[in-house]
């Protein structure tokens, strides 16, 4: 029977999708999602954390940080941690328009948050926010080539700690805060 079943199944045709190649060091994708559920340790209630995730567009390496809140001073300090988890700085960042990085989402010319453009400028590095409408760069692609667009990094789409909750900050920063290569 199961080799009848077999049979009868038709495989789905596999969609292409480009693959854009980058130089070493030439961009990343920078995005946040929500991280694990962690006790607070002053309060002592679970609070929702979030995820910081850099990918570099050449080697797909990436950095993953977690955080309590979101600000524009939490945002530069996660790319300063990020530059120096990674060795160096790289030349492009590709950003969904987050309100801590672009204040006003222009296709030509967009207006960034002044704390991060003076970060960015320090470490010479060029921002490309998305457009506005679609949420898609020409090149942003390359960072996630399967998703068509600056889909969230798959870290934050799969989060591994998903309906768990950790007692301190220590358990899901082993598995959460770490450098990895390749493909999740």
């Amino acid at each position: 029977m199961r080799r009848f079943v077999s049979k009868l199944r038709v495989e789905a045709p596999r969609e292409a999708h480009p693959v854009i190649v980058t130089a070493p060091g030439e961009e990343a994708h920078v995005d946040y999602g929500d991280g694990p559920m962690v006790r607070h340790p002053e309060t002592g209630k679970y609070r929702r954390t979030r995820l910081f995730v850099p990918t570099l567009g050449y080697s797909r390496k990436s950095v993953r940080l977690l955080t309590w809140k979101s600000s524009s001073r939490v945002w530069a300090e996660l790319h300063e941690r990020a530059f120096r988890r990674l060795g160096g700085a790289v030349r492009v960042i590709l950003l969904d328009n987050l309100k801590e990085g672009v204040l006003e989402p222009d296709v030509y010319d967009p207006t960034l948050n002044p704390l991060y453009r003076d970060v960015l400028a320090h470490y010479g590095v060029t921002a490309l926010p998305c457009s506005i409408a679609s949420s898609t760069t020409a090149t942003s692609s390359s960072a996630d080539p399967g998703a068509g667009g600056p889909a969230k990094p798959r870290a934050c789409r799969r989060r591994p700690l998903r309906g768990r909750k950790a007692s301190s900050w220590a358990s899901p920063m082993a598995g959460y805060e770490t450098s990895t290569y390749g493909r999740f």
